[in-house]
């Protein structure tokens, strides 16, 4: 992928419009974290080809094979109460399911937190980190990692793991894919913003793998036990 490749079919009027591109980096999210204290805007685009240092969820490792995936972090600046880590990560993963599914057809669930699952396999992880100044946010950087042309994963995750082509029957165009979550992003944070917060949960819940399933929650100090209802 190229940056001016990626600019020119962009769709969006803020999300993406800055672009930020490495061919090999520590961690998109990191590198977004920097931007956001030295004061970068909302929106900019930190995307790699390759990250060295890639994390997911309780700091365990994100994988990803070279040139074939989309490994991004999207510079968020909340300006309202209504923000929270943990809301910011259900509209992101309800952006990507629908844009998946709405463009591409493939079956889409939310598996709380923070993944992306189809046919019961991992495409997508999402991961917001804040940036805190005097005890208050000044922005989030939103990591979104998915799995779009790799045909195979290492021992270990291949059976957990599964990529858009593979579930497609075909290859994707990877700026395509972009250029539609990037659209679907910018279209619920602004819903969020606007104070639609119950619409995008309501929107996210039919998208929830676990709701209405036995599940069991480990809280660090005991597990919790019972049927998801919301």
């Amino acid at each position: 992928m190229q940056e001016a490749d990626i600019s020119s079919r962009i769709r969006t009027d803020v999300f993406g419009r800055r672009i930020r591109m490495y061919d090999v980096v520590d961690s998109t999210n990191l590198r977004a974290m920097e931007l956001i204290r030295s004061g970068e805007d909302e929106g900019t685009l930190v995307i790699a080809e390759e990250q060295t240092a890639g994390r997911g969820r309780r700091g365990r490792s994100w994988l990803s094979e070279k040139g074939t995936n989309l490994l991004f972090s999207l510079i968020i600046k909340p300006r309202s109460e209504i923000y929270s880590p943990g809301l910011i990560s259900l509209t992101a993963a309800l952006a990507v399911a629908s844009a998946v599914h709405e463009k591409y057809n493939i079956t889409a669930e939310c598996k709380w937190p923070n993944d992306i699952i189809s046919r019961g396999k991992k495409f997508c992880g999402i991961l917001p980190e804040a940036v805190i100044r005097s005890g208050r946010p000044i922005g989030v950087s939103l990591g979104i990692g998915i799995n779009v042309n790799q045909m195979k994963f290492p021992s270990g995750i291949s059976e957990k793991a599964v990529s858009l082509s593979l579930l497609a029957g075909n290859k994707l165009d990877r700026i395509e894919v972009l250029a539609v979550v990037l659209q679907y992003l910018e279209t619920c944070f602004r819903k969020l913003e606007s104070g639609l917060r119950r619409e995008i949960l309501d929107q996210w819940l039919k998208f929830s793998f676990q709701i209405g399933k036995h599940v069991a929650v480990n809280t660090g100090s005991k597990v919790i036990e019972g049927v998801a209802e919301d």
